[in-house]
């Protein structure tokens, strides 16, 4: 992911580590599992609505404005 997109964020989530990405057209998750230090799922979405975890912070809005324009 690293390679092909832009890191948008982080959050935590339980035992998660979230890593948001935006890929172009879409955006992607990457849950990692902390306690044993692997992927646990990778979510994709193309929806604005999805990155309502996300937009809580100025920082995100910012980036989001950039992406979108």
């Amino acid at each position: 992911m690293q390679d092909t997109g832009r890191y948008l964020h982080a959050r935590l989530k339980g035992w998660c580590h979230i890593s948001l990405y935006f890929m172009g057209s879409f955006y992607a998750e990457v849950w990692l599992l902390e306690h044993c230090g692997s992927i646990g799922m990778v979510r994709t979405f193309t929806s604005q609505e999805q990155l309502e975890p996300y937009l809580k912070t100025t920082a995100m809005e910012k980036l989001v404005q950039e992406l979108t324009h």
